[in-house]
Formats: C-alpha cells, structure tokens, sequence
C-alpha cells in the first residue's frame, strides 16, 4: 500500500495507487543520508577496538554540531512530507551497540488512545489537520558501520516509523500502547514517593535513584507526548537553542563514554574469568549444571513465562507490522539485507566481538551464549521476529498486494520485480556471510547464526509467532484496516477521550 501512483511518484503527487517504488522524498532522504554518514564510516567496529572507534567519531559528530546540521534538518524534512507528520525529528542515539527505536504516536497519554479520521485515503500517511507529529532515535553503532549501506539503514529508520502506524493497522494496539504509556509514566512517579516499589532498573539493568526517575519523566513528557515532540522540534530547530541543544548532547556524549570506558575493562575481566572456568572446570559437567539450573528456573517461573510471553506477542505483533511497512514503502530489499547483517553484526560488539577471534573460547561462549538466550527468549520473551521471518514477512506483504485486482499492469510488474529483487538479495547477503563468518575465523559467530538458522527451520514461516498472527491479523486484514482508517470511516469502538468527554458534559448539567 503505497502512497504514489507510477506516473507521478518522480514528481512527489499523491494519489490513491495500492503499491509505487520508492517516492521522491524517500530517495531524497537515502542520498541525505549518504551524505550524512560518508564522513564518519567505520570499516570495522568489531570488538573493543570498534568500540574506541566508534568513540573517535562521537567526538567529531558532537565537535561539528552533526545533529543540527542542514542535511539533518532537510533529512527530516523528506520524512515530514512522506508520512504527513507535522514534525518529525531524527535524533543521534549516543550508545556504540547497534540500535534504533522509536516513541510511538499511539504511546501518548493524553490522546487517550483516539486516532479516528487521522490517515490520508493511502492508509500510509497522516492527514495534515490531524497534527501528528513523530520522533526517532538511531545509534552511533549504526549510523557509522560500513557494514550497513545509507538505504539499509534508511530501512530501519522507516521500521521505526511503521511502529507509528500499526496501531492504525491493528486497532488493539492502540490501547495497548496507550495502556503501556501510563503504566510507564505512572510507575515512575508513584516511586518517587514510595507509594510503590522504588526499585525500578533502567536498560543497563542498574537500579534507578530519584534523579535518573526524573530524567525518565522528563524524557516521557519531551519524547512520548505529541506536544513533547513538537517543543522537541522547535528547540533542535531553533538558532535560539542551539547553545542549549550542544551541551545537552555534549551531556548525553560524556555519559556514552562513560558506559563504554567502563565497559572495557569489565570485558577483559569477564573475558579472563570465563577463560579460567574453561580451562579449570569440566566443561560438559559445567554445562550440565547450566542446564539443570535453567531447566529448575523455567519450572519454578511458569505464571511468570505466560505473563511475559502473552505481553510480548502482543509486542511481537507490532514488530512484524513495522516490518511490513518497510516493503509498503518500496524499502523490502534494503530491508532484508539489514536484518541479515543486523544479526551477524550484533553479534560482532564487544567482548563477543573479541573472544570470536579467539580459538577455542569463541566456540565455548557461543554455547554460553545459544543455552542463556534460548531459555531467556522463554523466561522473558523477545518481541521482535527472527530474521529469517523478517525476510519472509516482506515477501508476503508484497504477494498479498499482487491480489489486488485493480493494480495497473505497470505497478505489478515493479511488485513483481521487487519479489524477484528481495530474493535475490536475500540470496547475496546469505553468500556474503557465509564467506565471512567460518568455524575458522568466527567459531562465535557461526555457531550462534547456524542456531538460529536451526531454530527457524522447524517453525513455520520462520516463526511460529507469524504463523499464528495469521488467523488474527492477516496480510489481508490489515491492509484492509489500513484502508477503512483512511477513508470516513468512523470507529464504532468507544474510545476512551469521548467517555471521559461526555461523563464531563453530563456532571456540567448536573
């Protein structure tokens, strides 16, 4: 469901085609990109030397303002006029690990979860009177790995954007979101006065003291709110602020380094630790234990396993979504290629990146590795599809456009040769790997991706997940959703802001 026809793409037009190739902006926005990134490549940011690399670059990111620069703003700009956002910000995230994320439009609390009459007829863009603005954040790990092509990265970017949209395509996530939102900001300030548990951890796993809480609201309040995004906007926009805007990235930079410069010796002592356990210890009967313990761990945690897996197929679901609006938006075949190097670099950071180069240890810590993910995925859950389902999610979202009997001739064929395209990278990136990472040169690596090619190959579609997402949220169903959220349609659901509106006009008449 794409927003151009074939005849006026080039030129940026509108109209109601089902599926184009990439539109003007978006191409804009990929050579803006290039642009952007050519500067601060990295070849190689493997191990703890990548991470001192990476760290170079932060520097020379912050030193020259890169953030606020013109092509950032003009990069925004492309993303504003493709997706109808009022403002939409792309910001540096100062973390050296390869990540992106988004604060969803649907996670605000004070739209009360309302989003009727909001999307243009496309289903893929927002209406300019609905003012909806949006944000994202992408890391230094990503945005300066060579490993990644400017469209790739430009892919996951529009990843994190399709998460501003599925609540669109999948009604429930809507209150989902929003229900996650308030629990979030909610639990935060309750623990600033005790009236609930104060032990809150933040990602790193350290628990939060009152000023990190603080800093939690705050960035709730600037990032996770409409109004927030807009302040947000004006403040990195505005010459006004742009002495503010240096220290407060300066401030988020010094705290990167920080985390890294101590994650460094804390990974050569790891790494010494794990090496004397290897050469000091049995290594089967170690792992026997490891499993036994795991095992005795799952048994013990069964209520807790349900809860968590229930939350995060719900989680689960508004991945696959975002991932099939990268292929609405004619970016499936940079996508494939990035989820399949995403997972073979994440796997190249730090401490892993080092022992993979190691003889022996890799192999030993890649079992580490595969036996503490696999029972973590059950224990906690992991929302986002595996690759392998990535890959076939933008096939199928693409074959279920082909069954739209009002395509034009000429719009099949680019479907068609998208197909074609998206498989045959597919193919060259798994070659490319391959030739890379061998039992030789990459014990780590290779063992751990030869897992979870295993692990995919026995589920259906790549993941089971996506299987069953079938009989609740098919292709079908969700293009279909798109669709009627884009036309008058109106919801017949009651939404939560008009309860609340007539309870007030009913206590005003009483």
């Amino acid at each position: 469901m794409g927003l151009y026809s074939i005849k006026d793409f080039e030129s940026g037009g509108i109209l109601n085609e089902e599926y184009v190739p990439k539109s003007k902006d978006l191409k804009r926005a990929e050579e803006i990109l290039d642009k952007i990134r050519s500067p601060y490549l990295l070849k190689d940011t493997s191990g703890i030397t990548g991470i001192v690399k990476i760290n170079a670059e932060r520097f020379r990111s912050l030193s020259r303002n890169l953030c606020n620069s013109k092509d950032w703003k003009e990069l925004e700009n492309c993303l504003e006029r493709q997706f109808g956002f009022e403002v939409f910000t792309v910001n540096i995230l100062r973390e050296s690990t390869i990540n992106a994320y988004t604060m969803p439009v649907a996670a605000d609390i004070t739209k009360f979860a309302s989003f009727d009459d909001v999307l243009e007829p496309s289903g893929l863009k927002y209406k300019k009177s609905a003012n909806i603005s949006g944000i994202s954040f992408v890391s230094e790990g990503l945005l300066f790995n060579s490993a990644f092509t400017s469209g790739q990265v430009l892919s996951i970017i529009l990843h994190e954007i399709g998460h501003n949209f599925s609540h669109m395509g999948i009604s429930f996530l809507t209150y989902y979101k929003t229900g996650i939102g308030l629990y979030h900001i909610t639990t935060l300030m309750l623990s600033l006065f005790d009236i609930t548990d104060r032990r809150l951890v933040g990602q790193d796993g350290n628990e939060l003291d009152a000023v990190d809480k603080l800093y939690e609201i705050f960035q709730y309040l600037m990032y996770g709110t409409n109004y927030g995004k807009k302040l947000t906007a004006k403040v990195k926009r505005s010459k006004e602020y742009k002495d503010y805007n240096t220290m407060y990235d300066a401030i988020l930079a010094a705290k990167a380094i920080k985390k890294d410069v101590t994650y460094i010796p804390q990974s050569f002592k790891m790494l010494k630790e794990f090496i004397n356990i290897i050469f000091s210890n049995p290594i089967l009967e170690m792992y026997k234990n490891a499993l036994r313990q795991q095992f005795k761990n799952l048994e013990n945690n069964m209520g807790t396993i349900a809860k968590n897996q229930a939350f995060n197929y719900l989680s689960f679901m508004d991945e696959s979504f975002a991932d099939k609006f990268v292929a609405m938006n004619g970016y499936g075949v940079e996508f494939v290629g990035a989820v399949k190097i995403l997972e073979a670099e994440s796997l190249n950071y730090g401490i892993t990146g080092l022992a993979d180069k190691i003889p022996l240890v890799g192999h030993v810590l890649a079992l580490d590795h595969i036996i503490a993910n696999f029972f973590g995925t059950i224990l906690s859950g992991e929302p986002h599809p595996t690759a392998t389902s990535r890959v076939k999610t933008q096939i199928s979202i693409l074959e279920e456009e082909l069954k739209n009997p009002d395509l034009t001739p000429k719009t099949r064929k680019i479907i068609e040769r998208d197909l074609r395209d998206i498989k045959r990278e597919t193919e060259r990136i798994d070659e490319l790997l391959s030739k890379k990472i061998k039992v030789t040169n990459s014990a780590f690596r290779y063992y751990v991706l030869l897992f979870n090619k295993l692990i995919t190959a026995i589920q259906p579609d790549g993941d089971i997940r996506e299987f069953l997402m079938r009989g609740v949220n098919s292709n079908a169903t969700i293009m279909k959703k798109l669709k009627i959220s884009g036309s008058d349609f109106t919801r017949s659901i009651p939404r939560p802001d008009k309860i609340l509106g007539s309870l007030k006009r009913d206590l005003i008449k009483m």
